[in-house]
């Protein structure tokens, strides 16, 4: 088995998302599977829709190709680029939007292909990424999109936490309602779509407080690691471990803990520090920032303290391990979301599905 090596629990990741969508069903909401962080693996795709999400979400048209034989609706979460208006039309069923020369783009393309392409208006209720801030142009951009031959407007987004870390409250969600209600008194709701949010909305929704008007939650991170960084919050009774980085030990050596020699800034322009603990065992894994970050990766072994990565290299010391490593040992960590955003995209990296 080659390594670095990504293994990948797809029953854990199962279980999670059937977990979370009994508790949305529970509440008339619908889920949305993000599988961006995964680099569009079908199998974990075709896992999410098996244990009951309506749609599938990914933010790069990319990915979709890895998924045309998996029924279901399939959401562009990123808004689009007017350049990718045909692969978009082809790939996916709707796009979240708010520009309107977009959405005509994607008129044309959809008119093109003879099908209808469906589109959620984007509001901006506080992060500042995406979306309408004023009232008044969110309407008027939709009362054109709704002539649109091709095009059909099903319902309105927001997204927080991203750009901005602006948490879901009473009042981000005040201002999406405002939202609603507009575009409901212009134009009805039927077929009504509000997507409010992500995994970060997850404690609303547990404590009751996420408003019943939303209806829609586009959920990735806490099916794959149940858990939510933005909260900093693990949940029970769900896995947090599905996926698992295994790297192997190159070299293994007693070296001083203080570098030798002047210090100036390492390959990513950072200057590094240094405490002398004197001699210590250092092990070398095969792998480092180019593949991942790795203040993200937690070492199963506790008794391990990762020092140091470069480009291609990750220093441990393994001074107080009970374990005697050798040359050639494998060690595992266990890897949070944006440990796995990166691992996933990096070609030098092993994917195994379990």
């Amino acid at each position: 088995m080659r390594r670095p090596l990504l293994t990948i629990n797809l029953q854990k990741i199962s279980a999670n998302t059937r977990t979370v969508i009994d508790q949305c069903r529970q509440k008339n909401i619908s889920l949305t599977a993000i599988t961006k962080c995964i680099s569009g693996m079908p199998d974990i795709a075709e896992a999410f829709v098996a244990k009951g999400a309506m749609a599938i979400g990914d933010s790069r048209i990319q990915n979709f190709a890895h998924f045309e034989k998996i029924h279901c609706d399939k959401w562009l979460i990123r808004i689009p680029m007017i350049s990718e208006a045909a692969d978009v039309v082809r790939y996916t069923t709707h796009s979240l939007n708010s520009e309107l020369a977009t959405m005509q783009a994607l008129n044309e393309a959809a008119h093109r292909a003879d099908r209808i392409h469906k589109v959620l208006l984007m509001c901006d209720v506080g992060d500042l990424r995406e979306g309408y801030v004023d009232i008044d142009g969110f309407l008027w951009d939709a009362e054109k999109a709704h002539n649109l031959s091709n095009l059909q407007i099903a319902g309105i987004a927001t997204n927080l936490c991203c750009v901005s870390g602006v948490l879901p409250s009473l009042e981000t969600y005040e201002r999406l309602y405002q939202f609603d209600q507009a575009y409901t008194r212009a134009f009805g709701n039927a077929t009504h779509y509000v997507s409010g949010g992500a995994t970060s909305s997850y404690p609303m929704f547990l404590d009751g407080t996420l408003p019943e008007f939303v209806n829609n939650l586009r959920i990735g991170e806490l099916l794959l690691f149940g858990e939510d960084t933005s909260n900093h919050r693990a949940y029970e009774g769900l896995y947090q471990d599905a996926f698992t980085l295994e790297g192997e030990i190159m070299e293994l050596k007693e070296k001083p803990s203080l570098p030798v020699g002047e210090i100036g800034l390492d390959a990513y322009g950072n200057r590094p520090t240094f405490i002398d603990r004197g001699i210590r065992k250092r092990a070398i894994l095969a792998f480092g920032r180019q593949d991942v970050g790795v203040e993200y990766l937690e070492p199963l072994d506790k008794d391990i303290e990762v020092v140091a990565a470069s480009s291609d290299h990750t220093v441990l010391d393994v001074t107080d391990c009970t374990t005697d490593y050798r040359v050639g040992d494998v060690i595992p960590f266990r890897a949070n979301y944006q440990a796995v955003l990166h691992l996933t995209t990096s070609a030098y990296v092993e994917k195994i599905i379990l």
